[in-house]
C-alpha cells in the first residue's frame, strides 16, 4: 500500500503579549509548556494552542499560572480545532465514542523553587478541567544534588484523573491514577535513569502533551492497570572532543498489563543529534529509530530524521 505524502504549512504563532505588575498576558496563537498541555514534540511540528495565558512572578521562587484555550493545532493540522474535538478524538482512541459540548480547557498551575542550598528542589502543581468531561490534578518534585563531579537526581510525580458531569453517570467513565519516578545520575557527559510508572483502572487522558512518566517514539505510559519499568542512557561529547555536537542516547521499556501477558510490549529507542551550530548557527539534525516487539501482534521499527534551523527575524 502507497501512502500520499502531503506538506503541511500554517502559522504556529500569531498573539498580543503584555507585561504589567509582574504578569504576563499573551492572548492568541501560541506554544505551551505545561505538564499536560505542551508542544508534544514527538513529530517535526510541535502542538499550538489559541487562547489565553497568564503568568505571574511576584513571589520570589513561585510562578504562578492560568490558563483559557479553546483551540488547537496537532502536528499536520492546517487549521485549528476545538479542544473539544481533541477528547472526543482521545477517547474514541479508547472507545468512548461521545458528542460533547463545546467547552473550553481551563489550568491552573504553580512551580515553586525551594530556596534551599543543600539540595535542589523544584515543584509543580497543576489542575486542569473541562466541563462535564474531566479533572485532572499533576504533581512533580524535581530533586537534585551535587556529589563532587556526578549529579544524582529524583523525578516522583503523581497525576490523578476524574471523569466528571454527564460522562461519570455513564459507564464510560476513565477515573484512574499514574504514579511514577526517574531515578538517575549524571557523569562526565553521561545520563543516565531507571523509570518505574503504575496506571490505575482506567487510561489517561492525553491529547494534548503530557508528562508521563515513560514516553517513547512509539509508546507512552497509559493504559489501564498497565506497569512499565523503564532504563534510559545518554552520551554527549564535550566542547573539546573531535565529536563536539554529538549526542545520543539508548532508551528501553517494558509494558505489561496486569494479568494479561498478551498485552506485553517492549520498545527500544535510539536517538542521535548533531548541533552544527558550529558551522551554521541555529541548525541540528536528528535521526531516531525505535524497535517494537508485540506480545501477539506484528513486531514493528519506525524511523525518523530531522532537520532543524531556528532563526530570528
Amino acid at each position: 500500500m502507497v501512502t500520499e505524502r502531503q506538506s503541511v504549512n500554517r502559522l504556529q504563532e500569531y498573539f498580543i503579549n503584555g507585561d504589567w505588575f509582574d504578569t504576563n498576558i499573551r492572548v492568541g496563537a501560541q506554544e505551551l509548556r505545561t505538564p499536560m498541555m505542551n508542544p508534544f514534540p514527538l513529530r517535526a511540528i510541535p502542538f499550538t494552542y489559541r487562547g489565553v495565558s497568564v503568568e505571574n512572578t511576584s513571589f520570589d521562587n513561585l510562578k504562578l499560572s492560568a490558563l483559557y484555550i479553546t483551540d488547537y493545532m496537532g502536528w499536520t493540522n492546517e487549521e485549528f480545532l476545538s479542544v473539544t474535538e481533541g477528547v472526543e478524538s482521545e477517547l474514541a482512541r479508547n472507545g468512548i465514542v461521545v458528542e460533547l459540548d463545546d467547552n473550553p480547557m481551563l489550568a491552573i498551575g504553580a512551580n515553586y523553587t525551594l530556596p534551599i542550598d543543600v539540595i535542589k528542589s523544584k515543584a509543580s502543581l497543576w489542575f486542569y478541567t473541562m466541563e462535564d468531561v474531566y479533572n485532572q490534578y499533576h504533581f512533580k518534585l524535581d530533586l537534585s544534588k551535587q556529589f563532587g563531579v556526578t549529579e544524582w537526581y529524583f523525578k516522583p510525580s503523581y497525576l490523578k484523573q476524574d471523569s466528571i458531569g454527564n460522562l461519570n453517570a455513564t459507564d464510560a467513565n476513565f477515573n484512574t491514577y499514574q504514579a511514577g519516578f526517574h531515578l538517575g545520575t549524571k557523569w562526565n557527559g553521561f545520563d543516565a535513569t531507571v523509570k518505574y510508572v503504575k496506571t490505575g483502572d482506567g487510561f489517561v487522558v492525553a491529547p494534548f502533551g503530557d508528562e508521563k512518566v515513560i514516553i517513547q517514539q512509539v509508546h507512552q505510559s497509559a493504559r489501564a492497570d498497565e506497569e512499565a519499568y523503564g532504563a534510559q542512557i545518554g552520551y554527549r561529547f564535550n566542547e573539546d572532543s573531535a565529536l563536539s555536537g554529538i549526542s545520543a542516547y539508548i532508551n528501553y521499556a517494558s509494558y505489561q498489563i496486569e494479568g494479561d501477558s498478551s498485552q506485553d510490549i517492549d520498545e527500544t529507542d535510539l536517538s542521535v543529534t548533531y548541533d552544527l551550530a558550529e558551522y551554521v548557527d541555529g541548525l541540528s539534525v536528528r535521526a531516531r529509530h525505535a524497535i517494537v516487539n508485540y506480545a501477539e501482534a506484528d513486531d514493528l521499527t519506525d524511523t525518523r530524521f530531522y532537520v532543524y534551523y531556528k532563526f530570528k527575524l
